[in-house]
């Protein structure tokens, strides 16, 4: 369905297989490897290499950073990233290092007279001459190396090696891919801002029924006595429900979510202050919180479908909580689409360079050895003081932890979240399957509550009521969120109207409809 790697969905049976197959009894290591295969780690490992920005971006948010909590990135693989970063970066300074030769030669070239007098004017064009060489010819090796040896050759798409590293790590970095990959295993959500959904994308809709328990279902014979149940019955038969529909590529786990302004004295979360936030606990402590209310952390079942090889993730959190006679149900949808098109300059790159290639290589090499030396000494300088000004951040950091209680631990983002700014799907078939997996979890959630609750003698009609309405409208609306039908029926007796009239005359349409049933209810 618009991609060549997928295979038509199947619900129920037996799956066939297809990029990625995630599922429960998936090993967090072969997780992690499938995750390293697909076409959005090797979207943004070449990124590594072809966008200064972005590798700054990332070896600060693993490297730099090490006071907040890490948010899992899915469907991609940010060790391999985080690795290919500084590789990146190592070819770079190496590059700044042999400038240095250069640099030198044009000093001399305009010191020379004033050194060695009117004698050395014809020594001054040859060590410019010799030293514009060099440049070029570093400069021309750092694009051949990156673009034509390392880009070229692992990252396009029928030549990805995700392995292709550089096997010069030190023990420092050894320790961070650590932190990374455990981060990766993570079972609780530190999140920095609003939404506690952190790395998982942009909150694309929500709903909500309250069921009174307390209330008997109606039988020939009088009103029923309801059975008691406990939540985690309620999760195990939504999760056995959710898993009998086979679908490729998912997973289900349970989160807790909490904020990082509220850790500070939880040791479970943050044992040390100075260290980074545990993002993963045992599984007793997230039983306690299915259990128990908090108003600090809540507890999630969530479903996850990593799709069309982890360009497009749909991630769908439901809780579940008694509150007196009352049980509440609350599901939220959160979207990660396709990375920017700034991460896929790869896919224009043939395996084989023409001639074409390489002549724009020697003419970009050229034009950067003469308006290199602009940026060139900030690149030098940096590089000889970034342990001093590491050492200086880690100082501030740490005394900002010791003196404001209030410092966030949480995480403010993920890499796979950060890449797809622009919200932008690549396929119209991107946005169906999206549809179609929402509509079917949403048809299988609402099925499997009432079935539950049917079945301990409790009133569903309300919540039959509820789910008619969350299905057949077709409309979810959440904040910052837009309306999008075909149809629209408006207040109470109304009927949808099947017209599509376009332009301004479809806000026309929808305030006159409007109009009529108010004054019609009226």
């Amino acid at each position: 369905m618009g991609n060549a790697d997928r295979v038509p969905l199947k619900v129920g049976g037996f799956a066939e297989p297809r990029v990625l197959k995630i599922g429960r009894t998936t090993t967090d290591a072969k997780l992690q490897t499938q995750w390293e295969k697909t076409e959005a780690t090797r979207y943004l490992c070449a990124s590594a290499y072809l966008s200064r920005p972005f590798r700054d971006s990332v070896i600060r948010t693993f490297v730099d950073e090490k006071h907040k909590a890490l948010a899992v990135s899915y469907g991609i693989d940010p060790v391999t990233i985080l690795k290919h970063c500084l590789a990146a970066r190592r070819i770079g300074r190496t590059r700044d290092l042999l400038l240095l030769i250069p640099a030198t030669l044009l000093l001399l070239a305009f010191l020379s007279p004033v050194i060695a007098g009117p004698g050395a004017l014809v020594l001054s064009p040859v060590l410019f001459f010799v030293a514009m060489a060099a440049a070029f010819f570093i400069i021309a090796w750092e694009q051949w190396e990156i673009e034509f040896h390392i880009v070229r050759q692992n990252f396009t798409k029928k030549h990805f090696d995700p392995a292709a590293l550089p096997r010069s790590i030190d023990r420092e970095s050894e320790q961070v891919f650590r932190e990374v990959d455990a981060a990766q295993k993570s079972n609780v959500m530190i999140y920095a801002a609003f939404s506690p959904f952190v790395g998982c994308g942009n909150n694309i809709g929500s709903w909500s029924v309250p069921v009174d328990v307390t209330k008997g279902k109606e039988d020939v014979t009088g009103y029923l006595q309801p059975k008691s149940f406990e939540i985690k019955d309620l999760y195990g038969e939504i999760s056995r429900t959710l898993r009998s529909l086979d679908f490729p590529n998912c997973q289900i786990e349970d989160k807790v979510c909490i904020s990082g302004l509220d850790i500070r004295g939880e040791e479970q979360f943050l044992p040390d202050l100075m260290e980074r936030p545990r993002t993963r606990v045992e599984p007793s402590v997230i039983e306690e919180y299915v259990s128990a209310q908090s108003d600090q952390a809540r507890h999630y079942q969530t479903f996850r479908v990593v799709d069309w090889s982890g360009e497009l993730i749909l991630s769908v959190f439901l809780r579940a909580a008694r509150t007196g006679h009352n049980l509440f149900v609350e599901v939220s949808y959160c979207l990660l689409v396709p990375v920017d098109e700034t991460h896929r300059r790869v896919d224009a790159m043939n395996p084989i360079p023409g001639w074409r290639d390489w002549f724009r290589l020697l003419m970009a090499s050229a034009a950067k050895a003469v308006f290199i030396w602009l940026a060139w000494p900030f690149y030098i300088l940096e590089l000889a003081f970034h342990p001093l000004r590491s050492w200086l951040h880690e100082r501030e950091v740490q005394n900002m932890i010791r003196e404001n209680p209030a410092f966030n631990h949480g995480a403010a983002t993920s890499l796979r979240e950060m890449t797809c700014t622009s919200n932008l799907y690549r396929r119209y078939f991107q946005k169906l399957d999206k549809e179609m997996y929402m509509k079917i979890l949403e048809a299988q959630i609402l099925d499997c509550v009432v079935r539950f609750l049917d079945e301990r003698n409790i009133d569903t009609s309300g919540l039959k009521e509820a789910q008619n309405k969350i299905i057949n409208s077709g409309i979810i609306v959440a904040g910052g969120s837009s309306v999008e039908a075909n149809t629209l029926a408006v207040g109470r007796g109304s009927t949808a109207v099947g017209e599509e009239p376009s332009g301004k005359g479809a806000i026309k349409f929808i305030q006159g409809l409007t109009r009529k049933v108010s004054g019609g209810d009226h």
